[in-house]
């Protein structure tokens, strides 16, 4: 047996922890996490609400563009696969969350009037919607007690009118989370402008034919001693004519996209945004628009380069806004005729011009006076 050698030091290990410690240091880790995980949590469902405000964001651009676009708004059976087709994503994932929990589609049946959904513009309206309202609306925890369809004015309101962290006060029993309800309020009133045509000749009237979407939706409407006043959906496309004969055999003036309220007067032969103020007898039905046109345009020139520059002068007490919309005619005149060509009675209508020099010059003085 082999002395054993004082000099040499026994193998050491750490200590290691006692079972007091261990126990603590779970303590402590169990504290810290329970801490960390409603942080956690929280971000989460933080960020989920952000993006499911922007998917209905989104929805309600899609809408816009599919009512400006089509002069269509659409029903609760079609209105998912509407927004899909806009936002090229598949009808499921437009009609449920990302959570899997279905979107509703909720519709104010009061206020849309004489309108039914879906809707599809074949005409004006006689008057406009009192308070045409969409709604979508989302739940992140829980499937909504409501489907998709119209609503009576009292329980839409109760839904439209909810503030942020709120249940509405009929959804009893729902197991869902205040804050975890979406709602996307869609205000369709805006999208309706009003369409004002009116007679002034009493030997010829105009014409004109509404577009909606890419088709026209009927043959050309003639206008007669009684005005047009009715209400199209913005994007509605407005075909005004220069006789009653329509379009078939007549010439198209102008073409108006609807972006607000319009109004227009058929005026010695031709649309104005204006009473011109000379003549409201149109020429003979055998006058080409043309010559229309250019004798309108004459009778401006005149009247603008005839005019006295004295400021005391009865003729020059015109309002800016009379002046402006005086040119504003001179000038609609001088595209139409530009457009056929300066066809009729362009020497008369030079002539004016170039025996007053000084003619445009006096024309700004007067407008600035």
């Amino acid at each position: 047996m082999k002395p054993i050698n004082p000099n040499r030091s026994a193998t050491r290990f750490p200590p290691g922890f006692t079972l007091i410690e261990f126990i603590g240091v779970m303590a402590i880790m169990a504290i810290l996490a329970s801490m960390a995980v409603p942080v956690v949590v929280n971000q989460a469902e933080t960020a989920a609400i952000n993006a499911e405000t922007t998917n209905l964001n989104s929805m309600n651009t899609a809408l816009s563009a599919e009512i400006v676009h089509t002069a269509q708004i659409p029903g609760a059976a079609n209105w998912a696969a509407t927004v899909a087709t806009w936002l090229m994503l598949p009808t499921a994932n437009i009609s449920t969350n990302a959570r899997g929990y279905g979107r509703v589609y909720l519709y104010d049946t009061n206020g849309l009037g004489s309108l039914t959904l879906p809707y599809v513009q074949t005409g004006g309206l006689a008057a406009l919607p009192a308070n045409p309202r969409l709604m979508i609306v989302s739940s992140l925890s829980a499937n909504l007690p409501v489907v998709s369809g119209g609503l009576g004015t009292n329980a839409f309101n109760t839904i439209w009118n909810l503030t942020a962290g709120n249940i509405p006060s009929t959804w009893t029993n729902w197991p869902g989370s205040a804050g975890d309800l979406l709602i996307q309020r869609v205000n369709l009133q805006p999208l309706f402008h009003r369409l004002i045509l009116n007679a002034v000749d009493t030997n010829i009237f105009g014409s004109y034919v509404v577009q909606s979407g890419t088709a026209a939706t009927g043959n050309a409407y003639v206008l007669t001693n009684a005005p047009v006043n009715l209400w199209y959906l913005q994007g509605t496309v407005v075909g005004l004519y220069d006789t009653n004969n329509g379009p078939t055999l007549q010439n198209l003036e102008l073409n108006q996209v609807m972006q607000g309220d319009t109004s227009y007067v058929f005026e010695d032969e031709a649309w104005r945004g204006q009473l011109t103020g000379w003549g409201t007898n149109g020429p003979s039905s055998s006058t080409p628009l043309s010559t229309a046109a250019a004798i309108s345009f004459t009778t401006l020139a005149n009247n603008f380069t005839t005019c006295a520059l004295n400021v005391n002068d009865t003729d020059t007490q015109d309002s800016c806004q009379a002046m402006t919309w005086s040119f504003y005619t001179f000038m609609l005149d001088y595209n139409y005729w530009c457009q056929n060509g300066f066809q009729y009675g362009y020497q008369n209508a030079w002539n004016v011009i170039s025996q007053d020099p000084t003619g445009v010059q006096n024309i700004t003085e007067r407008m600035c006076q």
